[in-house]
């Protein structure tokens, strides 16, 4: 299992010396990941400060060497995804290839879709989504490609480079979403991909363990195997030993989950207690 952080874009990380700090600290903590937000504004109050994830996630890359990172989750909806195309490919090769993709519907809608005009029909949103990752795809390839969509077209020879770092095809993707029913669509569409973020938590580690059991069950099934994919849980770790056994037995027994992401985004407060936290590195899960 690999173990990220998850920070926020907004308030107490809107300052970029800070949050280069912070994914320092990560990275030299023994942290496997750092992943933001994406938000345009967010629901405590309109005028909270925020700063660009991508700009965000760009400094971090200049910043680090190992660490991965990644938006989680950026709205393909309300993005172009020839915009992001470019932008994924450059944040890849100047991270040397530690870029994962998240991707989703978003949310926030009132604060994020609807002040500014964006779709904010559920069922559209989705056909977006869907669109802008065929285009993501096409384009990365670095050949000619056109699209006649729905929702977007790109003309007939539309060539993208460079390639993704390594001359790969394809960044990896990880599709997020919130408290999902485990027969909804977004995992047949996380199928086709790398990965699975769903905003799911617990206080009982076992609740997680079976809930991800039944998400792997059912992705299995339009995927055929489990090779390679990552599943990658939100959460906030105990803090006494004797209860991170307890919490993270079952979901080790379990072996689905290849991610812990821990919680540590709020918007207020004092990103100093933050940064001690993220010092302590990932929570021993396997101690004896």
């Amino acid at each position: 299992m690999k173990f990220g952080i998850s920070i926020s874009n907004l308030g107490i990380y809107s300052d970029f010396d800070k949050v280069i700090a912070l994914a320092r600290d990560a990275e030299e903590a023994g942290w496997d990941g750092i992943f933001p937000w994406d938000h345009i504004l967010h629901k405590p109050r309109a005028d909270l400060p925020v700063i660009d994830s991508w700009i965000m996630l760009a400094a971090i890359a200049a910043n680090t060497r190992r660490i991965k990172l990644g938006p989680m989750v950026t709205p393909l909806s309300r993005r172009r995804p020839w915009k992001v195309a470019r932008e994924s490919v450059s944040l890849d090769h100047l991270s040397k290839g530690r870029l994962i993709l998240g991707v989703g519907l978003g949310s926030v809608v009132k604060q994020d879709f609807q002040r500014f005009g964006e779709e904010i029909d559920n069922k559209r949103r989705g056909e977006k989504l869907d669109e802008a990752l065929e285009i993501l795809q096409g384009l990365w390839k670095g050949k000619p490609f056109s699209f006649n969509g729905k929702h977007y077209a790109i003309d007939e020879g539309t060539t993208f480079l460079p390639k993704p770092y390594g001359d790969k095809d394809r960044i990896p993707i990880w599709v997020g979403g919130g408290q999902w029913s485990w027969r909804m669509k977004p995992f047949r569409r996380a199928a086709r991909f790398e990965g699975t973020f769903p905003e799911f938590t617990d206080r009982s580690g076992g609740k997680v363990a079976k809930y991800f059991d039944n998400v792997a069950e059912y992705i299995a099934r339009y995927r055929g195997n489990l090779d390679g994919f990552d599943f990658a849980t939100l959460g906030k770790a105990p803090q006494s030993k004797r209860k991170i056994k307890e919490y993270f037995d079952p979901i080790l027994k379990s072996g689905k989950i290849t991610w812990w992401v821990e919680r540590v985004y709020s918007w207020k407060g004092n990103l100093e207690h933050i940064k001690e936290k993220v010092r302590e590195g990932p929570p021993d899960v396997r101690q004896r």
